[in-house]
């Protein structure tokens, strides 16, 4: 009896991650086979073959950590300390890893922030949506951004759910209406279908067409000539296009004189002219564009350790907001992450995580 045990303890059984994939024949994991076992600093991993090419793969395949042989800690170290406020040059004296080492790594880190995203943070039931933008640059401070020369002012776009604190949508691009448009339509597509949430933003007024398009038009009859009987001289007015009341947009307009905001005044643009101005606040999206700026050292005012090209600044920027949603405990969330507090996980992810997470869909 023992000797039979013996034998199933060494011919254990192997199931495949669910979102395993073959890159050469895109098999699925239902495809894959248990090939053997290789050792790495990390310990042992498996290698496993598709049968429909018969070519074998890790299971570190599709992840940050796949083909490198440093181990999977010091790999997440790395990228931890970036996004605590530590610029690369000091990452790379501390940790004795080379810049262009730390910026491979970072690359190989974006993908997977991208996908933790994209799998996460949708189907999202909001009541209240901040929108801004977060002033930067890449390169050299006073160009204008340019395709080809990747190099130029660039503005972080964000928008943020209030009542939990959660990034829902950002990218870096120039202050144009095009990229409103963006913000706006993408932000949309990660909410619940026919649930409205109330939108806030600074006086810039790109988002009001983005926004009006995402609703219904109706159209607005005079009540007078509605209640009145037909045949009176007089031309009737024109009915109005109006978007759908039940989207409320507004703005928190400041003046300044100088560098001091000396009157703010807040502004209703989309909306039924009754309707309650309180809800109108970018306070808590405006705290995140501080937290950002202390932990992302791309974002800094007056530095040296500014970004280089545009596409630097957009991977440090995508990992800093999966990582603000899943990583970092809010102190105002009583200790929990805005991705705990809107239900999409039950814990706090590491970096490793996050560095390690491979996308179920293709």
């Amino acid at each position: 009896m023992w000797r039979v045990s013996a034998v199933m303890a060494r011919h254990r059984i192997h199931y495949p991650p669910p979102s395993l994939r073959c890159p050469h024949c895109e098999g699925q994991a239902r495809d894959l086979l248990y090939h053997s076992t290789y050792r790495t600093r990390d310990g042992p991993r498996l290698l496993w073959r598709s049968r429909l090419c018969g070519r074998c793969l890790s299971e570190r395949r599709g992840t940050a950590f796949f083909n490198l042989k440093t181990p999977e800690l010091e790999v997440s170290r790395s990228p931890d300390a970036m996004l605590r406020g530590d610029t690369q040059t000091s990452t790379s004296q501390t940790r004795r890893h080379r810049r262009d080492t730390l910026r491979r790594w970072r690359r190989r880190a974006a993908p997977r922030a991208r996908a933790v995203d994209a799998d996460y943070v949708t189907d999202l039931s909001v009541r209240d949506l901040e929108s801004d933008e977060q002033w930067s640059f890449a390169g050299r401070k006073k160009a204008e951004f340019a395709e080809s020369s990747e190099r130029g002012e660039v503005w972080w776009h964000k928008a943020l759910a209030r009542e939990r604190r959660l990034l829902i949508e950002q990218f870096v691009s120039p202050r144009t209406s095009e990229a409103a448009e963006m913000l706006v339509s993408r932000s949309f597509a990660r909410l619940v279908a026919r649930r409205l949430p109330r939108v806030s933003s600074d006086g810039y007024d790109a988002y009001t067409q983005p926004l009006s398009e995402q609703v219904r038009v109706m159209t607005l009859y005079p009540l007078r000539w509605a209640l009145t009987k037909k045949g009176k001289p007089g031309r009737p007015p024109q009915p109005k296009q109006v978007p759908d009341p039940a989207l409320l947009y507004g703005q928190v307009v400041k003046e300044r004189e100088g560098r001091r905001v000396v009157k703010v005044e807040k502004r209703l643009v989309l909306g039924s002219p009754a309707t309650d101005l309180s809800f109108v606040s970018t306070s808590l999206l405006e705290r995140q564009n501080g937290t950002a700026r202390s932990r992302n050292r791309y974002l800094v005012r007056k530095t040296y350790a500014f970004a280089k090209t545009v596409p630097y600044i957009d991977d440090q920027c995508e990992v800093d907001k999966t990582c603000y949603n899943f990583c970092r405990q809010h102190r105002g969330l009583k200790g929990e992450t805005p991705a705990m507090r809107h239900g999409l996980t039950d814990h706090v992810w590491s970096v490793a995580e996050v560095l390690g997470y491979r996308s179920a869909s293709p």
